[in-house]
């Protein structure tokens, strides 16, 4: 059987605070390593901030998130690290999480259920991932994955459930663990409400029921 260490971050982000965000960032990847943790899960757009509002159209702002996405990259070697940025392609703008391993970014998973309800606008800014779909993002000669897929590290299967959709009857979890997934990683921005957390708990032992899976759930603070 495969032993890993897997860890979810808690963070408190500053929208648009490029430089503090990305310190704190890399803080707790040098902290986990220093504790042998393997997966490393941080918030939904975490690099960025959550709550950026229409300055997520910026393309300077876009351009940033990419830019501090490299930066965080060259401190994981030796570590899994999950990480949420708005990111853009062809026209469109996701509510994205990176998946960087060994000092390299590996991919993308994009959120497919936006949150649009009660303090959340996110359908304003962002573009839903299509159902189904994968593409491929070139940035500066290099070609990344975009979408639903398995990521295979340190033995096993790793896949991604983005806030939102942990929370609607067709979960993504769900199909991930039908295509093999072995840990769920889910990066949130969920807001404070009474009970709630008892209602989180319910959503990741519902999954975990169905299948024997381990659930990381790392919310901003």
């Amino acid at each position: 059987m495969t032993s890993i260490r897997i860890a979810a971050a808690a963070l408190n982000q500053t929208p648009l605070a490029w430089k503090e965000n990305t310190i704190r960032i890399i803080d707790l990847i040098e902290k986990a390593k220093k504790e042998k943790v393997d997966v490393l899960c941080f918030p939904e757009l975490c690099i960025s901030g959550y709550d950026c509002m229409d300055a997520f159209f910026c393309r300077d702002v876009q351009d940033e998130a990419w830019a501090q996405l490299e930066i965080i990259a060259t401190h994981t070697k030796g570590i899994g690290v999950a990480v949420g940025l708005p990111l853009y392609h062809d026209s469109h703008l996701y509510n994205a999480v990176a998946w960087v391993a060994e000092g390299k970014i590996e991919g993308f998973a994009c959120k497919q259920i936006l949150a649009n309800q009660e303090v959340y606008y996110e359908a304003r800014w962002f573009t839903p991932w299509p159902d189904g779909g994968a593409m491929i993002l070139l940035k500066e000669g290099t070609s990344y994955p975009l979408g639903k897929r398995l990521y295979h590290y340190r033995g096993v299967k790793i896949a991604f459930e983005i806030c939102e959709e942990a929370w609607v009857e067709e979960r993504i979890g769900l199909e991930m663990i039908s295509e093999g997934a072995q840990i769920i990683l889910n990066p949130s921005a969920s807001h404070f409400c009474l009970d709630k957390l008892y209602r989180r708990r319910q959503l990741v032992g519902m999954l975990c029921q169905k299948a024997r899976i381990a659930y990381v759930y790392a919310n901003q603070i």
